[in-house]
């Protein structure tokens, strides 16, 4: 999942929660319940219809959109059922008696189809993921219970169709595999011409790297101290991201650009964390080395910077990044939050655009960056 959507899926739990301090009006409650009852019915017929098993329904509730004034009640229901020791999520509508729905009853057989047929192709395949269905865009503040909804029976031949009904997306992680030697890629051509569909390999430096990092809710660039390369294939598109990481005395860094000969850094002695006092922090004190960047030409290039919180000698709760240009002989002492840092890993993570600073180094300025401790906090 994309750190957009899980930021958009973070505000919605905010709001649900707010939205749990209003109650639906009695005439709604009504609604509500009518609509589950009905719901319940729909969805045993549409599992009796599709798999020709008879379920039991444990529990249901309505699907519900964020409101600034609560959450809206809809007329679409998860239906919680089991069968045979086995629960899935069944998603119907409960506004009229009908027979219409997806669900999730075969997960676990898709999954461990598409294992074994991307490990014939592209062997050792670590972990994969799937993230699609009917509720993908579904705004419930319980969206795990919306993922990976299907309509189409999956018959072990139409997967592509099952997969192609809303916006999916497959992510196939490896280790160490360098995707461009993969000669061919028409094994994904079923796939490959739904649009709906996108494919993502990545490949993790190592064993460790993965296990530090799978699941975890980042960019795929803040997390290249661990991850070499990835693969992205959507429709006729396919896009090799080959993610070279470099490192200069304490830390390592990653140019979106690739232009390393266009980057020079150099150890400095900062100034007193002080300086700061008021640009973000009350009570500063220097807990790290200062670099400078004597050279950054690249337009319109994004550097990222990996630095080991193990070199920081403060809590990386209250560490800052304290940022300082130098034009025309005059310093300016940026507020430390204006290069917000992320802790990823074992790493703090910050990006720096290269318009940012350009116009310091080509008027013969200096820009350097340093972390300091607010020791207010």
């Amino acid at each position: 999942m994309t750190k957009n959507k899980l930021f958009i899926k973070a505000v919605i739990v905010i709001l649900a929660a707010i939205s749990a301090v209003s109650c639906d009006s009695e005439e709604q409650q009504i609604i509500n319940t009518e609509n589950i009852n009905q719901a319940k019915i729909n969805a045993e017929n549409y599992i009796q219809n599709k798999y020709g098993f008879d379920a039991n329904v444990e529990y249901a509730y309505v699907e519900r959109s964020p409101g600034i004034f609560g959450a809206v009640p809809l007329s679409t229901v998860i239906v919680k059922m089991q069968y045979n020791n086995k629960e899935f999520n069944v998603y119907v509508d409960g506004i009229n008696e009908n027979s219409d729905g997806s669900d999730n009853y075969q997960q676990e057989e898709i999954t461990s189809y598409l294992e074994d047929y991307l490990n014939e192709y592209v062997p050792n395949l670590r972990e994969i993921n799937i993230d699609g269905g009917k509720g993908y865009n579904s705004l419930d503040s319980h969206s795990d219970d919306f993922n990976n909804l299907y309509s189409t029976y999956f018959n072990g031949n139409n997967l592509c169709d099952v997969l192609a009904e809303e916006p999916c997306t497959i992510t196939a992680d490896y280790i160490n595999t360098d995707f461009t030697k993969i000669a061919d890629f028409s094994f994904l051509s079923d796939y490959t011409n739904s649009s709906s569909i996108k494919i993502e390999f990545v490949s993790y430096r190592s064993d460790d790297a993965f296990d530090a990092m799978y699941n975890a809710n980042f960019e795929t660039e803040e997390m290249v101290p661990y991850i070499s390369n990835t693969c992205t294939i959507n429709g006729a598109i396919r896009e090799f991201n080959n993610l070279e990481l470099k490192s200069f005395d304490d830390f390592y860094y990653y140019s979106s650009g690739g232009a390393y000969d266009k980057i020079d850094f150099s150890e400095i002695e900062p100034d007193d964390a002080s300086c700061w006092n008021g640009y973000g922090v009350i009570d500063g004190k220097n807990i790290s080395k200062a670099y400078s960047i004597t050279d950054f030409s690249v337009v319109d290039d994004k550097l990222y910077i990996y630095y080991p919180i193990s070199k920081i000698n403060g809590s990386s709760d209250t560490i800052e990044l304290a940022a300082c240009n130098t034009k025309d002989k005059k310093k300016d002492f940026l507020a430390t939050g204006k290069f917000p840092i992320t802790t990823v890993g074992d790493y703090a993570v910050f990006r720096l655009y290269s318009w940012e600073i350009k116009e310091y180094l080509n008027n013969n300025g200096e820009f350097y960056f340093t972390f300091i401790n607010d020791n207010s906090q």
